[in-house]
């Protein structure tokens, strides 16, 4: 049990809401789980893993990519909408990336995302709360959130929830001044009240892969196992203290560091030296780092092909890019949506109608999809020309472009058009074809001209 509570973070009151349980069997012991509010813990992780800070950057600088846009349900399309603005300068001091990202990251880290709305009739700036400063209050008698605490340096100020939220049918918590405290968490399903960080599942695996990075940092600082040691044959009363700190010294400086493995070194007098294990074995940890960053790409839910250059192939890229898409990034964009149509759009007047959503055709991975799809459907004649150019964002034809169109070698299943057993030979069953095509004025779509010219070239055949 000792040794899984090396790789465990340090409790903290302030952020720890749980315990750890461990469950015995004979002399060995299994984890069962940690309830991980530990808001400053994970960032910790965040900050310190590689892994961690690739996976969740590459998530967040993905959505902060894809353009928000206002839709109306309504009209069935796009419309413009004040909130874009503000989007885009949320405050003084961010844009609309730089909020998203960080939207994002404590989502991803912490589990939880605080926004303070300045504007009661309107909102007119949005600023986030770093989740460490946030305490929540439980209501004991529904067991909900009735407060919450946001401490800074410039003090504490408290949003407490609105009385009439049963006859709103909805929780608002509002600070005197009037601005409104919103929280977008992940489910925890210990404690209701904060939301779970992403990266809780597999804090364990975090925690062994700092540890072998610190334990091979060490070695290669000051060849922590120790090595080997150098002992005096015989009597080493005779030497002084000042002596021994020199040979000490001496050690230090010739042996020990990344600059000095391998060197080696000889003494005067009657030493010995004793070997005690090989540096280059105790840092063999590759493995089990490779093993924790797959687990941390299964919890952020990334393909490994996108942040690992071993699983990576050009067959598989563009594969894994789209799994990547509608595995994880499109999933959070419109939660992250619906969060900001919830709490900031439906703020604005006349805003019944009107979701944040984003545009497919602008993304260009999922526009190389839907490009593909649009020529195979072309190819396989189900859609018209304006139905495919509607699904690659094109305008549709005002002539031609509803009517689908076929080879005009096809015929019937069990007959051949080209044998005299037929009732009816090939010029004439051309010429009937033609003629029932029109456009969509009702007109015969091929002239007199262009019919004798086709009948002409397959008589010729």
């Amino acid at each position: 049990m000792k040794i899984f509570k090396n790789f465990l973070p340090k409790e903290k009151k302030s952020f720890n809401l749980g315990k750890t349980f461990f469950v015995g069997a004979g002399n060995s012991f299994s984890f069962i789980g940690q309830s991980s509010n530990q808001s400053q813990e994970f960032i910790n992780y965040y900050n310190q893993n590689c892994p961690v800070f690739t996976g969740v950057q590459l998530i967040r600088d993905t959505i902060a990519s894809i353009t928000p846009v206002v839709f109306d349900s309504k009209k069935n399309e796009f419309v413009d909408h004040e909130i874009i603005k503000l989007l885009n300068k949320p405050n003084p001091f961010i844009n609309y990336q730089l909020f998203i990202e960080e939207l994002v990251t404590n989502y991803i880290v912490s589990g939880n995302f605080y926004m303070n709305i300045i504007g009661a009739a309107k909102p007119n700036r949005l600023d986030s709360f770093k989740p460490y400063n946030i305490n929540i209050l439980e209501n004991q008698r529904d067991g909900y959130a009735s407060e919450y605490l946001h401490t800074s340096t410039n003090g504490n100020e408290s949003y407490f929830r609105n009385e009439t939220f049963q006859k709103e049918n909805r929780a608002r918590f509002l600070a005197k001044n009037g601005n409104e405290l919103v929280h977008f968490k992940k489910y925890n399903i210990i404690n209701t009240l904060y939301g779970s960080s992403q990266l809780s599942s597999c804090e364990l695996e975090i925690g062994q892969y700092m540890q072998a990075s610190i334990h091979n940092y060490c070695l290669l600082k000051n060849q922590a196992t120790p090595s080997g040691i150098i002992s005096f044959k015989g009597d080493a009363s005779y030497l002084s203290e000042d002596q021994m700190e020199g040979m000490q010294d001496m050690v230090n400086k010739r042996l020990k560091g990344a600059n000095n493995a391998g060197s080696p070194l000889v003494l005067t007098g009657d030493f010995q030296w004793q070997q005690l294990s090989e540096s280059v074995k105790d840092m063999n940890f590759e493995n089990l780092k490779k093993d924790t960053e797959k687990s941390i790409s299964k919890v952020l839910k990334i393909p490994l092909p996108l942040i690992s250059e071993d699983a990576s192939t050009f067959n598989n890229y563009e594969q894994a890019q789209l799994q990547f898409y509608y595995g994880t990034i499109l999933p959070l964009t419109r939660n992250i949506f619906k969060f900001l149509t919830d709490t900031v759009l439906k703020k604005y007047p006349k805003s019944e109608n009107l979701s944040l959503a984003f545009d497919p055709s602008s993304i260009k991975a999922l526009n190389e999809k839907q490009t593909k799809e649009a020529v195979e459907l072309s190819a396989s004649g189900v859609l018209t020309i304006n139905e495919i150019r509607t699904k690659l964002g094109y305008e549709s034809l005002p002539i031609g472009g509803d009517t689908i169109y076929q080879p005009l070698n096809l015929v019937p299943v069990g007959q051949d058009g080209f044998t005299s057993d037929n009732r009816e030979s090939p010029s004439k069953s051309l010429v009937k074809t033609m003629t029932k095509i029109t456009n969509p004025k009702g007109e015969p779509f091929y002239s007199a001209k262009e019919i004798l010219k086709a009948v002409n070239e397959i008589e010729n055949e």
